[in-house]
């Protein structure tokens, strides 16, 4: 029975300290998610979605008033408050996975405007983890041109 009882706490130390790297390429229509090292074991986890991202400004507005006031002279129109939406989805979906211990460092790669409204949704937990950041749009990229770009870029940020 104790050997039982070691095993099952070294089973629980194991998965306590994953030495997993992700790193999300997020824009404001979809967060993909991959883990690894790019050039050595980097591959695709998973991918948000937001086709609502997508669309024009005008194609997001009905009847409604096409912007809303955030604050003291701060107005945020309907394509704004979308994207600051899926940022906040993409937050959640961080805080979930480390709650599960599915990674252990990150690192955000998004254009510098998301890349701001994403900052500002992640909480402290899962900012504590995160190595670098790189201000750059890649969403277009291929998943072999996104590697290829890490490769080079990624040592420069972390």
């Amino acid at each position: 029975m104790a050997k039982n009882k070691i095993s099952h706490a070294a089973h629980l130390i194991a998965d306590a300290s994953p030495a997993t790297r992700w790193t999300v390429v997020a824009s404001r229509t979809s967060a993909v998610v991959y883990e690894g090292t790019p050039g050595q074991n980097l591959r695709f986890h998973t991918r948000l979605k937001n086709p609502r991202g997508r669309l024009a400004e005008r194609q997001l507005v009905s009847d409604r008033p096409s912007s809303e006031w955030r604050g003291v002279g701060q107005k945020t129109t309907q394509h704004e408050q979308i994207s600051v939406n899926f940022a906040q989805r993409i937050g959640r979906s961080l805080d979930q996975a480390l709650s599960r211990r599915e990674f252990q460092d990150l690192v955000i790669v998004a254009e510098p405007h998301f890349l701001g409204l994403l900052r500002a949704e992640l909480s402290g937990p899962v900012r504590a983890r995160v190595q670098g950041e790189i201000g750059r749009e890649l969403s277009h990229f291929s998943d072999a041109q996104v590697e290829s770009y890490l490769q080079h870029e990624l040592p420069r940020a972390v």
